[in-house]
C-alpha cells in the first residue's frame, strides 16, 4: 500500500477531478491521509528507546516473554520481536529527520490509530510486572463478564458512558477535564488528559462496532467497554476524594507524624517532609522535619505543609491512575522517557532519573529496583 505522500502524488496527476465534485473528497482524503502520517510519524518518534529496550528484555527474559504471549494472545513471538526492532530502525530515523519512503510505507501500513493502540498495550504490558498482573486481572474480568450484545445492552452502556463522560469532561472527550484533583501540575507534565480522552474515545468506538460485530466478538468488546467504564467511574471517584468532597475525604487519609522514626516506617527515610505512602493511600507529615524547615527557610510551617501535600497529592494521582484503578498504565512509559532527558540547564548534563538517584542516595533510600 502506497503512503500518504505518495497517494497524494498520483492523485494530483488526476487533473481532471478539479472541475468535479469529486475533487473535493480527494481533497479530504488526502488531509486525512497526511494527518494519520503526521500522527504516527510524531508517535513513533519518541519511541525509539523503548522499542530497542522493550526488544531486548524480552529476548533477555523468556518468562516474562511467555507471560506476555498469554496476556496479549501472541501467536508468534519471533515476529512480534522482529517487529519491534522494524519499529525501532523507523523511529531513529524519524528522530533525525531522515526516513525513507519505505518507512513511509511503514508508517501507513503498521501505525494507524487502532495499531498503535495495540502496540502501546505491548509497550505497557511489558514495561512492568505489575501492569502485566494488571492486564491479567482485566483480561479475567472481560472473559468472566457474561454480558451480551442486545440493543438495550448497548444503550445502558452507552448511557454510563455519557453520564461519566460528562462527570470528567468539560464538553466531551477530546476537551479540557473538569475535576480540580486532574487539574494538578502533574496531570500537565503528563499526558493524563491525552491518555483519559484516548480511552474515552476507544469506549465510543467499541460501542459503534459492536453493533455490527457478531459473538463472541461483539459480546467481548462490549465487556471491555463496561470495564472501561467502571474504571472512569472510579477515576471521578477517586480524584473528588482527594478533593475532599467524596466519600472519605483526603483529610482522612493525611496523618502528621511527630516521631521521625515512625515516619521512617512508612517512607523509608526519617529526612523528608512528606510521603505518599501507596499501602496504606496516605500522606504522611514529618512533623519534626517541617518544623525544621520553617526555621531554615523563614517560612511558616502551615505553608511548608501546604505545599507538601499538594505535592503528595500529585504522587496519589499517579498511583490511583496507573496501579490502583489501572486506567492510564501507559503513564509508566511517558514517565520514563521524561525521567530519560537531560536537565535543561543542568551544568552537569545530569538525566532526570540520574538526578533521581542523587536524591535517593543523599535521603539513604537504596534502589533496589527499577526507578519506576
Amino acid at each position: 500500500m502506497a503512503s500518504a505522500k505518495k497517494i497524494q502524488m498520483q492523485l494530483d496527476k488526476l487533473s481532471w477531478l478539479d472541475s468535479d465534485d469529486l475533487a473535493t473528497q480527494k481533497k479530504e482524503f488526502i488531509g486525512t491521509a497526511e494527518n494519520v502520517q503526521s500522527d504516527a510519524e510524531e508517535w513513533i518518534r519518541s519511541r525509539a528507546k523503548t522499542f530497542e529496550d522493550t526488544a531486548k528484555r524480552l529476548r533477555e527474559n523468556p518468562d516474562e516473554l511467555e507471560r506476555l504471549e498469554e496476556v496479549l494472545g501472541v501467536s508468534n513471538s519471533e515476529e512480534m520481536l522482529n517487529g519491534l526492532d522494524r519499529h525501532a530502525e523507523v523511529a531513529t530515523r524519524a528522530q533525525s529527520g531522515e526516513l525513507t519512503s519505505e518507512d513511509q510505507d511503514h508508517l501507513h501500513d503498521n501505525l494507524s490509530e487502532n495499531k498503535r493502540s495495540r502496540l502501546n498495550q505491548l509497550l505497557i504490558a511489558a514495561s512492568s510486572p505489575t501492569v502485566m498482573t494488571q492486564m491479567r486481572r482485566d483480561k479475567k474480568l472481560i472473559e468472566n463478564d457474561k454480558t451480551t450484545n442486545p440493543e438495550d445492552v448497548r444503550n445502558k452502556t452507552l448511557e454510563d458512558f455519557q453520564n461519566v463522560e460528562n462527570e470528567l469532561f468539560v464538553n466531551g472527550s477530546g476537551s479540557a477535564l473538569k475535576l480540580d484533583a486532574l487539574q494538578h501540575e502533574v496531570c500537565n507534565a503528563l499526558p493524563i488528559a491525552d491518555g483519559l480522552s484516548s480511552l474515552a474515545r476507544d469506549i465510543e468506538r467499541k460501542l459503534r462496532v459492536a453493533v455490527h460485530t457478531k459473538d463472541p466478538k461483539g459480546t467481548e468488546l462490549i465487556a471491555e467497554c463496561r470495564l472501561n467504564i467502571v474504571k472512569l467511574q472510579k477515576t471521578v471517584d477517586e480524584m473528588k476524594r482527594l478533593e475532599g468532597s467524596g466519600t472519605g475525604g483526603l483529610r482522612e487519609h493525611i496523618q502528621r507524624v511527630s516521631d521521625p522514626q515512625e515516619y521512617a516506617q512508612y517512607s523509608g527515610t526519617p529526612d523528608t517532609i512528606a510521603c505518599y505512602n501507596r499501602r496504606t493511600s496516605t500522606i504522611y507529615l514529618n512533623e519534626s522535619a517541617i518544623a525544621s524547615a520553617a526555621n531554615t527557610q523563614r517560612r511558616s510551617a502551615d505553608t511548608i505543609r501546604t505545599d507538601a501535600i499538594y505535592h503528595e497529592q500529585g504522587h496519589a494521582i499517579l498511583h490511583l491512575l496507573m496501579h490502583r484503578i489501572g486506567v492510564l498504565p501507559g503513564l509508566m512509559i511517558a514517565m520514563r522517557e521524561t525521567l530519560a532527558q537531560e536537565i535543561p540547564g543542568d551544568a552537569q548534563n545530569r538525566t532526570y532519573a540520574e538526578l533521581l538517584q542523587t536524591r535517593a542516595n543523599a535521603w539513604g533510600v537504596e534502589l533496589n529496583r527499577q526507578t519506576i
